[in-house]
């Protein structure tokens, strides 16, 4: 496979045509059957055996230019692609395994190029044990990619985003700050940044979340992923549990800022702000919130107790004002907007 890969190198896709590019390159990355499945490349669908009583699935679509920054290279783009896509199911409690890529490349690109996207993918179906399935493979003037995923769950009501009550309180997974930094001060300044760099580079996410939501599932009362900032998806939560969201205390954030910022306010606009956490932020029964963070710790996943849900107008509060407009949001069509506005349209 290796020589025949060697023998097409240096070429460019329209060189090679969709068949022989298909063939030759992107096969190598495709998981062959399982001992109970049948259909495998060159059929056009695949058959899986659940991996649960339930199954999640979902597609996020990304353009190439949006995920590059400019100390990511191609590799770190397929990786963060496929991270993104599964975010969403760990929030759910959904344990991701098969995964579909659709690829729109301009006929230039060189099989290289190619081949680094597809690196990235490997590294991150390797890290979080997944399976690509296949895909397509399209012809575009600009490069995008999608991700389509299936996950599995033996909870019997995954966790919705709308229904945490008076009294609740809220868990924050993953570590924030980093991508804040990014949002605050520009993409040319954070490049001059190493610790920056090194947090945003190449995001990860913890898949056991989705063991501890599957188990705590009737404890959970409303779940949702953190993929376009802290701040968005606490606004979204309180918006949709039509509550107001009391915040007590800072998540897990990057100690860098401790040097940066002087003052609480500051601190929380950068871990407010930013995307690509890939944490998870739990609306939980008060009485479960101690068992599930000590569970949460166990599995080596960094989880803290950083709010309550009050009743209250669906605002997020800090010391009982509304702190709201230090959040920025990303919009595929708007660029970073005011969290507010981008939602009232």
């Amino acid at each position: 496979m290796e020589s025949r890969v060697a023998s097409v190198r240096g070429k460019k896709l329209s060189e090679l045509g969709e068949k022989k590019v298909i063939e030759e390159v992107i096969a190598r990355y495709v998981a062959k059957p399982s001992w109970d499945e049948y259909l495998e490349v060159p059929d056009d669908a695949r058959d899986v055996l659940p991996g649960g009583p339930r199954i999640l699935f979902s597609i996020d679509g990304y353009s190439l230019e949006k995920i590059l920054l400019p100390w990511r290279t191609l590799r770190d783009a397929g990786w963060c692609a496929v991270v993104g896509a599964i975010s969403d199911h760990i929030a759910k409690g959904g344990v991701p395994r098969d995964l579909l890529v659709s690829l729109g490349m301009p006929s230039t690109t060189s099989v290289e190029n190619l081949i680094e996207i597809f690196e990235g993918i490997r590294d991150a179906t390797t890290e979080y044990r997944l399976r690509l399935l296949g895909g397509d493979l399209n012809e575009s003037r600009s490069p995008w990619i999608d991700v389509a995923v299936l996950s599995y769950t033996s909870a019997k009501k995954p966790p919705r985003r709308c229904c945490g009550k008076v009294g609740d309180e809220v868990i924050a997974t993953g570590v924030y700050g980093a991508m804040g930094y990014v949002v605050i001060h520009g993409i040319e300044e954070s490049a001059r940044v190493n610790w920056v760099i090194e947090a945003t580079k190449k995001p990860r996410v913890y898949v056991e979340t989705a063991i501890a939501i599957s188990l705590y599932y009737r404890a959970i009362h409303a779940s949702m992923d953190v993929s376009d900032g802290l701040g968005y998806t606490l606004i979204e939560m309180s918006r949709a549990m039509s509550r107001g969201i009391e915040l007590v205390e800072e998540p897990e954030y990057y100690r860098e800022l401790d040097g940066v910022c002087k003052d609480l306010e500051c601190l929380w606009k950068y871990i407010l702000n930013g995307g690509e956490e890939y944490g998870v932020v739990l609306v939980v029964d008060q009485r479960y919130t101690s068992a599930l963070l000590d569970y949460l710790h166990k599995l080596g996943i960094p989880a803290k107790l950083i709010g309550r849900v009050v009743d209250k107008e669906p605002h997020i509060y800090l010391r009982e004002k509304n702190i709201e407009r230090y959040v920025k949001f990303w919009d595929q069509f708007r660029g970073w907007s005011a969290t507010t506005k981008v939602m009232e349209g």
